[in-house]
């Protein structure tokens, strides 16, 4: 039991777990009974049945958070080697231009990041002023063009989340 526990605690949040999941650390039959005591003492959520998740907390609805519906056809595809027809344009860009480090689920839970890290903020900052006198017509100030994409990304997060209480 703690061999699975620790994979689904490690593992990316939101992951869909099956009992096949776990039968390169034990048998078929053994795996059901451990699934069963961590959902019995509240540390993973049962999906369906058959289908676990631990429940992560969402900074930005300030809320537990769950597989969409989405992960669960692919999780459903993937036991029953199903092919899915892509849908929409996180799921065209996930099959056309896939890049790890792009986190397009993250927009989906209102989790779009436009504003950089601080260690990149002070390097854009630096080009931005070498770079200045290069823009044509009036240049803003820096911080307050850092401020206004923090705006738009509020902005955006809270637009895509509004779409998908209106979906939901």
């Amino acid at each position: 039991m703690m061999k699975m526990e620790e994979r689904m605690k490690n593992s990316p949040k939101g992951t869909i777990f099956t009992n096949s999941d776990f039968y390169d650390i034990s048998n078929p039959d053994a795996v059901k009974m451990p699934l069963h005591r961590l959902y019995s003492s509240n540390k993973i959520y049962r999906l369906i049945s058959g289908y676990y998740t631990i429940p992560y907390y969402s900074n930005v609805l300030h809320e537990y958070g769950y597989p969409s519906a989405n992960a669960m056809a692919e999780k459903l595809a993937e036991k029953y080697a199903w092919n899915i027809c892509p849908s929409g344009v996180v799921s065209f860009k996930k099959k056309f231009y896939p890049c790890n480090w792009a986190r397009y689920d993250l927009v989906l839970q209102g989790g779009c990041k436009l504003v950089p890290k601080e260690n990149a903020i002070a390097y854009f900052g630096k080009d931005y002023k070498a770079m200045s006198n290069m823009i044509y017509g009036e240049s803003i100030p820096f911080e307050t063009m850092m401020k206004r994409i923090q705006q738009y990304e509020g902005q955006l997060n809270k637009t895509v989340l509004g779409q998908i209480r209106m979906q939901g």
